[in-house]
């Protein structure tokens, strides 16, 4: 296959993915769905403005996801900075709570009911699945934590550590 081939190729995937600007149903939709991100956005804002981390960051992220699902990549840009500001600010919060302390944990329970803000290091026995449990546990209370997880000792005699975000 020659280069031209495959620029002919490309630019025929590009035209297939490109919706049609032109067609009323897209364009509605397309307005649609950019109000409903600058809706989430200004409620961001709003809940920024109350220091409401966490309501700001649940706003933030569904206003990331929805721009980007719809492949509105100025809006998606938009929502990274008081994304980062929301969590930044919630994770400054867990350090205050904290007070110099680390919560050395060894496992956490299948059932977590209620968690302490804080930082949280899990170390073996516990894994990153704890970790990343004890974390969205702590989202849904609304409760700053910071928690990160250190595997056991490789092979190589190094230790791990694991970050398991929101898609695993």
């Amino acid at each position: 296959m020659d280069f031209t081939t495959a620029s002919k190729r490309r630019a025929k995937t590009r035209a297939i993915r490109t919706p049609d600007l032109e067609d009323p149903a897209n364009t509605m939709a397309t307005k649609t769905t950019h109000r409903r991100i600058e809706t989430l956005l200004e409620k961001t804002e709003a809940a920024m403005k109350q220091t409401a981390w966490f309501e700001a960051e649940r706003h933030a992220v569904a206003a990331l996801d929805l721009a980007i699902e719809s492949g509105d990549h100025e809006s998606a840009a938009r929502a990274c900075l008081p994304l980062q500001e929301a969590r930044r600010q919630r994770a400054l919060d867990a350090i205050d709570a904290a007070k110099g302390q680390v919560d050395v944990l060894d496992s956490v329970p299948a059932e977590i009911e209620s968690v302490e803000a804080g930082v949280y290091l899990i170390e073996p026995n516990g894994v990153g699945a704890d970790a990343r449990r004890l974390r969205i546990a702590a989202l849904q209370l609304e409760v700053p934590v910071l928690v990160v997880c250190r595997e056991p000792v490789n092979r190589m005699g190094l230790v791990t550590i694991v970050a398991i975000g929101g898609s695993t």
